[in-house]
């Protein structure tokens, strides 16, 4: 290779040293752009797998609760869609779940619900180009028209989960797609216990925009750079090569005798080959007095081998005794570097020294251990480009310089938690003890390093149980609170039908006595009428006459007659208002029915209504549009104690004069209810609260932020379903599902043992 390149002319070499160098930068340039579409495909798995991871955290936490026996299996699946439903990221990106059967049902797809419940089979459908099982490797490619839910199941079948691309419509801000398709990548893993595969999708077409904007502007270095260094190399060769020319001439001419040792070569700048030149002429001069100055120092050289010859011996006799002098220090400092190397050996903590310029000069055996690396790989090496995460790199170069300056730093003397880099690349927890020493003319440094990963562990899973259990302490917290308030209601509920029943019986004997007392008014009232017809009998009576029109004008008999019928009608009027009040608070308290049974829900809620009327009757008008629902199994008492907390925050939500609606309607096998009012509405941020414990608008000591709380738990209890939709000046629409019959206990129990 050295004899190619002595062959060279140096015009050329200049050329192949820009060739070399442009050729550098091209390479650096392709492993450059490889790299950086690596990166950014392996950023885009890692965001959507973590995402996905946080999907399928939502439908374990619903499964672990069947499992605990706090919700059956199709309560929590119904909860566990729902609640995935309703997560977004990135604005408008969401996740959708299918079954693992074959051909594949969309069970949930939150932007086309005309979806859920159909296998994918719709050619559109056929997309996928490539797939891979798992998290690692590389993809396989498929010829573009295989259907999205088989390669879903082929991603998920070794590994349970994987990853499938395909190309895919955006979705624009008005509304509709874009006609052109964008590449796609899309993280699916199955949920085994409920045969569910939860998966959302990223695009991935600005990977392409990056790799095509970095390769532009690196094309547009090459060229500039390029250009400016053949530039440059032609004009340093030619400021090289001229001048070299004219001396190799000059020389020529000198060796050949064609001229003499007085000619001269001409002297041009301060550059290499001026020198050359002039060095040259130096050397002519040289030449010329060598034979005068020769003879001169023959002489002289003489009477100096005489003199040196005597130093010469008194410095060996000097330079022995420094020898002895040093083997003396030198093996005493192999002596200490050997007690030293002997207690590193043996240590449980890293110790690791690095000199001035952070090149690792030490690295005992637990060094070794601790970060995997031998001693001959780590010895030499950058310490901090060795076994320090990158993200680090700029502080320590910013300390470096104060502590190569003064010994001092940041770290010097501390004891600090930091984190470090093993050889395969995971990052881990240490705690650094760093110390300086100042060593020949510069400042090097001693690191003692312990690695406390198991001490975080400990400390971590100290706080989780801690986490873990003031969560259980809330929740246990929230029950008996729910607990308190159901008993209250229970109570309320017993006291109500107490006095009903004890308010029936008067009220009996009153209106039987009503009635008997019309009929002996009538009958009085006829014999007065008969008497009145007497009256001209006892013409001749002028005194009895006069006391019986005296008495009848005193009682004002015709007033009387008529308004006695008018009392009695009231009185019997009343009478029976009473007895459909005491009706309506035993049928809403049902103390004699607490048992499951079936039960009119639209009666209950005239029931409900009636009871309430006082609170309502001056703040809202009712509109009913029943249905005329079948009768429902359920807990009666427990639902009119839903229709009272409903009825009784809608009337508190207008604040003048409003309208409530109460709806009511069948859909197959289950029945629904919806309370509507006219009030303020709710705000987006509190819909996401109404239905957790205590949360409440209203003042302090206005309400106790039970109501919708107790509610929701009843209807649950039901195995159906409360919503809310509201906006805000616009009023609020709490709507109730139910089934028409419970599951039988025998068959959840029975499907319970089988999941």
């Amino acid at each position: 290779m050295l004899a190619l390149l002595n062959h060279l002319s140096i015009r050329n070499r200049i050329w192949g040293i820009v060739a070399i160098f442009i050729g550098s930068i091209i390479a650096g340039s392709a492993v450059d752009i490889v790299m950086l579409k690596k990166t950014l495909q392996q950023e885009k798995e890692s965001t959507i797998r973590q995402v996905v991871e946080n999907g399928y955290s939502v439908v374990a936490h619903y499964e672990a609760l069947q499992r605990s026996g706090q919700l059956d299996r199709q309560t929590a699946q119904t909860a566990a869609l729902s609640a995935v439903k309703g997560m977004r990221y990135n604005g408008q990106e969401y996740f959708w779940i299918n079954d693992d059967q074959t051909p594949a049902r969309m069970l949930m797809h939150p932007i086309a619900s005309e979806l859920d419940g159909l296998p994918l089979l719709d050619a559109k459908f056929n997309c996928a180009t490539a797939l891979r099982s798992g998290t690692e490797g590389p993809f396989t490619p498929t010829d573009g028209k295989k259907n999205l839910t088989e390669a879903f199941a082929e991603a998920i079948a070794k590994t349970g989960d994987g990853y499938v691309t395909y190309r895919w419509s955006k979705a624009l801000p008005g509304g509709g797609t874009t006609p052109a398709q964008f590449p796609k990548l899309s993280y699916v893993k199955k949920f085994a216990p409920w045969g569910w595969v939860i998966g959302s999708g990223i695009y991935v077409d600005d990977i392409d925009a990056a790799i095509y904007k970095r390769a532009t502007q690196f094309l547009m270095l090459w060229l500039g750079a390029g250009a400016l260094l053949l530039l440059l190399a032609s004009l340093i060769a030619r400021s090289i090569t001229h001048p070299l020319r004219a001396t190799m001439q000059a020389m020529h001419g000198i060796a050949r005798g064609e001229a003499g040792l007085d000619q001269r070569l001409a002297v041009e700048g301060h550059s290499e080959i001026g020198e050359l030149a002039g060095h040259f002429n130096e050397m002519l001069d040289q030449l010329q007095s060598r034979d005068l100055a020769l003879l001169k120092h023959q002489a002289g050289l003489e009477r100096e081998v005489s003199s040196r010859t005597a130093s010469l011996q008194e410095a060996n006799r000097q330079l022995d005794a420094e020898l002895a002098e040093r083997r003396q220090a030198e093996q005493a400092l192999q002596d200490s570097e050997e007690q030293f190397r002997g207690i590193a050996s043996v240590a449980q903590d890293a110790i690791i020294t690095i000199n001035e310029r952070g090149e690792i000069t030490f690295w005992n055996p637990a060094a070794e251990k601790i970060f995997g690396y031998r001693r001959e790989q780590a010895l030499g090496r950058d310490m901090h480009a060795l076994i320090a995460p990158e993200r680090f790199y700029a502080a320590y170069h910013h300390g470096k310089q104060q502590f190569v300056l003064s010994g001092q730093g940041p770290a010097v003397g501390r004891t600090l938690e930091l984190t470090a880099r093993r050889q395969d690349g995971q990052e881990f927890p240490i705690e650094l003890s760093l110390s300086a020493i100042f060593l020949h003319g510069a400042w090097s440094s001693v690191g003692i390093v312990r690695d406390i990963s198991e001490r975080k562990r400990q400390e971590k899973e100290q706080q989780e149980n801690f986490a873990q259990v003031r969560a259980l302490n809330e929740r246990l917290e929230n029950a008996q609170n729910q607990l308190l308030q159901a008993e209250k209601m229970a109570s309320i509920g017993q006291l109500a039908a107490g006095v009903a029943h004890e308010i029936n019986n008067p009220i009996g004997f009153i209106s039987s006595n009503l009635g008997t007392l019309k009929t002996y008014v009538d009958d009085l009232l006829d014999i007065v009428h008969t008497y009145s017809q007497a009256e001209s009998l006892l013409t001749g009576q002028g005194e009895i006459l006069s006391a019986i029109q005296a008495k009848k004008e005193q009682a004002d008999l015709d007033f009387l007659s008529k308004d006695v019928q008018v009392l009695l009608k009231e009185s019997r009027d009343g009478i029976v208002r009473v007895t459909k009040i005491v009706k309506d608070l035993k049928d809403f308290s049902r103390i004699d029915s607490e048992d499951w049974g079936e039960a009119d829900l639209e009666r209950g809620l005239d029931n409900t209504l009636n009871i309430v009327w006082n609170q309502i009757k001056h703040k809202a008008d009712i509109v009913k549009e029943y249905g005329a629902l079948p009768a429902v199994e359920c807990l009666g008492s427990q639902l009119n104690q839903v229709f009272m907390n409903l009825l009784l925050n809608a009337a508190q939500a207008i604040e003048t004069h409003g309208t409530i609606s109460l709806r009511t309607g069948c859909s197959g096998d289950r029945v629904w209810v919806e309370i509507a009012d006219t009030g303020r509405g709710i705000s987006p941020e509190n819909q996401k609260r109404i239905f957790d414990p205590f949360f409440t608008t209203r003042a302090i000591g206005q309400g106790t932020g039970l109501g919708l709380s107790l509610a929701y738990s009843i209807v649950r209890k039901h195995h159906g379903k409360l919503e809310v939709q509201s906006e805000v000046g616009r009023g609020s629409c709490f709507r109730i599902e139910l089934p028409c019959h419970q599951p039988n206990p025998v068959d959840a129990v029975a499907e319970l043992a089988e999941s």
